[in-house]
């Protein structure tokens, strides 16, 4: 995959299209993997938040709480964050 590709991925998100011009620019091995790291946990923090918007958006049955056993349901689309290994989610 070229880095015009990678560009074409999420062309309006200034993050992901300025690491992906830094990665072309890039002239030492180490740049290049920095880069590259940056933009794997930028490409996983995206799909992480796709996914978590979809589920919000379907139905879902819901299992019990194994402690107490109250069914457990979705807190819908409030606003939240959580810092994770891959960044900020939200």
């Amino acid at each position: 995959m070229t880095v015009q590709h990678l560009r074409s991925l999420y062309p309006d998100l200034a993050e992901w299209t300025s690491n992906c011009e830094q990665l072309r620019q890039a002239n030492t091995l180490p740049e290049l993997v920095w880069l590259g790291l940056q933009l794997g946990l930028i490409f996983a923090r995206l799909a992480v938040e796709e996914e978590l918007k979809n589920r919000a958006i379907e139905p879902n049955n819901w299992h019990k709480c194994t402690g107490c056993q109250k069914q457990i349901r979705s807190k819908g689309f409030r606003p939240r964050q959580m810092e994770t290994l891959i960044g900020c989610i939200k």
